[in-house]
């Protein structure tokens, strides 16, 4: 054995010896008051002392040795802790590092249709080929309009970044533009994280974004060697885009000299859409740079653990620990660890056991157990007892949950087809919360199907009751579906739509911090099924208003 290349793995642990030395004096300490408090010295002499009590000197070698002996199996345990290693095996590795970002232009120009289905489904079609040529290349997705926003982060995952694809939209972008220099640093960033440096961009757009600082961008990009290369989506000819209702169409044409400008700066290759066949020289390039480089081949070092050398030597004096009575004890310490999965119900306090019955669905239940006035009302309203929703709703307190009680109120008298209060339920929350959207659109909606049933009625007015009857079921109907409109605020909300819209503002009216028992208690609320695109269409959101992105004033 080598012991040249001995050390600690941990050697921190090892400042942990320094207790014996404190418990040692403590000891010393301890006895030497003990001497020099002897009374009995006024009476009898010294040194006769230890022939006449019983068990003085004999109890002070026996702590010794038991200290001593304990001192020698609490440094073989710290020692142990350390990670001593003193030999290892090496063994060779090498690494090709290929690394690909694909930047995905989902500005509104991406909607023309002058290319089959649309200039955004053929790009999804390039990624989708991108994915099937890239093996054993790490592959990142970012998606950007006016701002970029991440999609996956590196990986070798391809079915992740197929699983979002069908889900990317134009409709995610909360600010339109067309700005390509924020994606190429994103992408850069992302880049740098990633070990080797043979790295590659690939931007799929109809080059229709005004951004002079792409160009400087592209050859500080080349310079650092990550190459860029750009897909161009549409024709030369265009495609009318109306950018808004009643506005004149605008044509949309496939910018290629300045596509092609970018790539050609940053070292890289310009590429038609049409062609599929010459993307796969993304990848040839990428192999043709990795033999060109230096092969990294490195021995990785593994070194031999020999902690349990120091644990064998201190086993034996743990069976002391096995003398009678202490095993049971030792079963004790344990069961609330090994046995807390399969506690019995009466283990669990009341609102534990309401959780549970929330989780199982069973709302009934749950509904009796929950003594929050909120959470039963969420209970209620899950099981259909949409009054007894309302006057929980209407019972809760709770400032952290405030707007959310206040917007499922309105919620439940909806349910309950009281349109009228359901509308001044939404016009209470929008004048606390200004930037609850939901609410605002809920009440707008309720508002239209008043309107109808007034007009209906002016209409049908004399006319055979049962279509006043078809039509009351139809408003009801509608009055039903504004629930399908609804898209949870944030985890206190409790709807479950198959589309959600993005978040409101943080709330203006700053609440107390909330504590640990009401966060852990409120987490079965957090429990909803969520969408792809209900999730990136609210991620988007949100990165567009922490950038505080204004919309430009011809954004795609």
């Amino acid at each position: 054995m080598d012991f040249s290349h001995f050390h600690f793995a941990h050697p921190l642990w090892l400042w942990m010896l320094l207790v014996i030395p404190l418990i040692a004096g403590l000891f010393f300490l301890y006895y030497q008051r003990q001497k020099s408090a002897h009374q009995l010295e006024k009476f009898i002499d010294k040194h006769l002392l230890p022939y006449l009590l019983i068990g003085g000197e004999a109890k002070k070698k026996k702590v010794g040795i038991h200290l001593l002996l304990w001192s020698l199996v609490w440094s073989c345990l710290v020692i142990a802790i350390a990670g001593p290693r003193f030999d290892f095996r090496e063994s060779p590795t090498f690494t090709r590092d290929q690394n690909l970002v694909i930047l995905l232009d989902l500005s509104e120009s991406m909607n023309a249709k002058d290319i089959s289905p649309s200039r955004l489904g053929r790009a999804k079609q390039k990624i989708e080929d991108l994915l099937n040529m890239s093996k054993g290349v790490k592959i990142g997705l970012i998606a950007f309009a006016a701002d970029p926003h991440m999609i996956v982060p590196m990986t070798e995952d391809k079915e992740t970044i197929r699983h979002l694809l069908p889900s990317l939209d134009t409709d995610l972008i909360y600010v339109q533009g067309s700005k390509l220099t924020p994606a190429l640093q994103m992408a850069e960033k992302m880049l740098e994280n990633e070990a080797g440096n043979n790295d590659a961009i690939v931007v799929i757009s109809d080059g229709g974004f005004d951004d002079p600082s792409a160009i400087q961008r592209a050859k500080s990009l080349g310079e650092k060697g990550i190459i860029l290369y750009t897909i161009g989506v549409g024709t030369l000819e265009g495609a009318p885009l109306k950018i808004k209702k009643n506005e004149i169409p605008i044509v949309s044409k496939l910018e290629k000299e300045k596509f092609s400008e970018i790539s050609s700066i940053g070292q890289g290759r310009y590429f038609d859409a049409g062609h599929g066949e010459q993307i796969a020289l993304i990848f040839e390039d990428l192999e043709k740079k990795s033999e060109l480089q230096e092969k990294t081949h490195k021995k990785q070092r593994f070194w031999q653990e020999h902690f349990y050398l120091f644990l064998l030597p201190a086993i034996p004096f743990f069976l002391f620990w096995y003398r009678r009575g202490y095993i049971f004890s030792l079963l004790l310490f344990l069961l609330p660890t090994s046995a807390e999965a399969s506690l019995p119900s009466y283990f669990y306090n009341r609102e534990q056991k309401a959780n549970q019955a929330y989780e199982r669905e069973d709302y009934e239940a749950a509904s009796d157990a929950f003594q929050d006035p909120y959470r039963k009302g969420v209970a209620y309203y899950r099981m259909g007892d949409y009054k007894a929703a309302e006057e929980m709703f209407r019972q809760s307190k709770r400032k952290e949950v405030a707007s959310s009680a206040a917007y499922n109120l309105g919620n439940a008298l909806a349910k309950q087809n009281k349109l009228q209060e359901a509308i001044k339920a939404y016009e209470d929350v929008l004048e606390k919360w200004p930037d609850h959207m939901e609410a605002e659109d809920n009440c707008q909606l309720i508002k239209s199907i008043l309107k109808d049933q007034k007009q209906q009625k002016g209409q049908n007015e004399g006319g055979p009751q049962k279509q006043d009857t078809e039509k009351q079921s139809e408003e009801e109907k509608k009055a039903d579906d504004t629930q399908e409109k609804e898209s949870p605020k944030n985890e206190e909300e409790t709807k479950e739509p198959e589309e959600e819209r993005p978040p409101p503002q943080q709330e203006k009216e700053k609440l107390p911090p909330r504590s640990e028992e009401d966060l852990d208690a409120d987490l079965w609320l957090n429990q909803i099924k969520n969408t792809p695109k209900s999730f990136l269409k609210k991620k988007f959101y949100l990165e567009s208003k922490k950038n505080g992105t204004k919309e430009d004033v011809d954004p795609w």
